[in-house]
């Protein structure tokens, strides 16, 4: 997919392949950080890998190719500050996927 405002061109499930763990471990990260007072972004989550930054608007449809199955060796919180180069990504917590 693309994510059209911020230039990215991404991989990642489609609709019909959500990764409930993830959409579960999101879901209790944004239960307990409502109680600290966030407030959970309106945009739907997309999980994903960015693969392109910088992309021009453009048909990505010839990317899309069979599943290919990932297994993480971990989850990893990260916050993501954009500079003008390029982003910068500092790794806040961690915790091995099995």
């Amino acid at each position: 997919g693309q994510f059209e405002r911020a230039r990215v061109v991404w991989a990642g499930p489609d609709d019909h392949d959500p990764l409930p763990w993830l959409q579960t471990l999101y879901a209790t990260l944004w239960d307990r950080l409502v109680t600290m007072g966030w407030q959970p972004p309106e945009t739907a989550f997309r999980p994903h890998i960015s693969l392109l930054r910088r992309a021009r608007s453009c048909d990505v449809s010839a990317l899309h190719r069979p599943p290919i199955t990932v297994y993480p060796q971990r989850c990893v919180l990260v916050a993501s500050r954009p500079g003008e180069a390029s982003s910068h990504y500092q790794i806040l917590a961690q915790l091995p996927a099995d």
